[in-house]
């Protein structure tokens, strides 16, 4: 039995867990998202009156406390709340969609149709966009994650970081091109990011579905601007 108990242990190394409430069909539930020796497993979602007794067990597992965390940045950092996320529809969609980290991001892999996405960090949307242009989510996804690209007028998202971090503007207030060590951390940050996206038929859905989700929630990096 130990044996079989170890050799299930070790066959599930689970890294890092991010949780966040959302709402399925009308049910309060949690979504587990799984890191598993570098990957991530789809969504997984718990009735909310089931889930703490499991979350405490993947939390352990990842070495973090035994409260609830939002993140592998609350790892080993004391318990936190679960970040509250928009559960109204279409946001519980975007919300439990696959998401990709950005350094793992493959730009050739992505749609090239129009869509909505939102960047996501400790399992919370900080920045909402949509692609309407050439080459759709491939383009504007793509772009955002491009590392070494010092120009910040090709990416709203890119720029919000910057400004976040404080060197997203010039003396004149306009947007500015960085030098080689902003450039460096401004990758890096995003590496912690990860991304979702919702396919749509056309840019002019892509659009007012972008419109849809701002009524409910305008991510905080989307606020500074």
């Amino acid at each position: 039995m130990a044996d079989d108990e170890a050799l299930t242990r070790a066959a599930v190394p689970v890294t890092t867990v991010e949780a966040w409430r959302a709402e399925v069909a009308g049910d309060a539930v949690v979504v587990l998202e799984l890191g598993i020796e570098g990957d991530v497993l789809p969504p997984l979602l718990v009735p909310i009156d089931a889930v703490a007794g499991l979350a405490a067990v993947l939390l352990q597992a990842a070495g973090a406390d035994t409260g609830l965390a939002a993140g592998p940045a609350a790892a080993g950092a004391g318990a936190e709340p679960l970040p509250e996320l928009p559960t109204g529809s279409p946001w519980a969609t975007l919300v439990a969609a696959d998401r990709v980290q950005a350094d793992q991001l493959a730009r050739a892999t992505l749609p090239t149709g129009p869509g909505a996405y939102a960047w996501f960090r400790g399992g919370v949307p900080i920045h909402l966009g949509r692609a309407v242009g050439k080459r759709g989510l491939r383009a504007r996804v793509g772009g955002d994650a491009l590392r070494g690209d010092a120009d910040l007028t090709r990416s709203p998202f890119r720029a919000a970081v910057a400004e976040h971090l404080g060197f997203g503007l010039d003396a004149e207030g306009g947007l500015a091109h960085l030098d080689p060590d902003d450039v460096a951390r401004l990758d890096a940050w995003i590496d912690g990011c990860a991304v979702a996206w919702i396919r749509t038929a056309t840019t002019t859905q892509a659009t007012h579905l972008e419109a849809t989700l701002r009524t409910v929630h305008d991510p905080a990096l989307d606020a500074l601007g």
